[in-house]
């Protein structure tokens, strides 16, 4: 991303997930902002993250429940660098997820909602069958 960004070429992100997924994933660094512990530690704790219902902190996706797991940090590198990207493709059409939708169009799940990159729903896609 550094590299294509360096020579002025514009950087879009392929999010393989939904929009719910998105709105997590970008509002993840304001999540660690806001705590010291591990999630895996929060039992009992309800998140609040726009275009979710509430998320039980120990209920978060593996890679970051723990800030001792390098895989927390990477994934801390990455969710920061989605609000950073010109566009994000994203796995997902609106009448499936219109609260997730419409929470990351409005920017309400990025650092900066007024800078939020451009999104474009481009979803379901689908596995074709394996022949054997």
């Amino acid at each position: 991303m550094d590299s294509a960004s360096s020579m002025g070429i514009p950087v879009y992100f392929f999010f393989t997930s939904g929009a719910a997924v998105l709105a997590l994933y970008s509002y993840f660094p304001k999540l660690h902002q806001e705590s010291s512990v591990s999630f895996k530690d929060m039992v009992g704790v309800e998140l609040r993250v726009p275009g979710n219902a509430p998320l039980k902190a120990v209920d978060l996706p593996e890679p970051i429940l723990d800030r001792y797991d390098p895989a927390y940090w990477d994934m801390l590198d990455f969710c920061t660098r989605l609000a950073t990207a010109r566009g994000i493709i994203v796995n997902s059409f609106e009448e499936l997820e219109p609260t997730a939708v419409n929470a990351v169009a409005q920017g309400a799940c990025f650092p900066d909602p007024t800078r939020a990159p451009r999104i474009h729903y481009i979803g379901p896609l689908l596995a074709e069958p394996q022949q054997s």
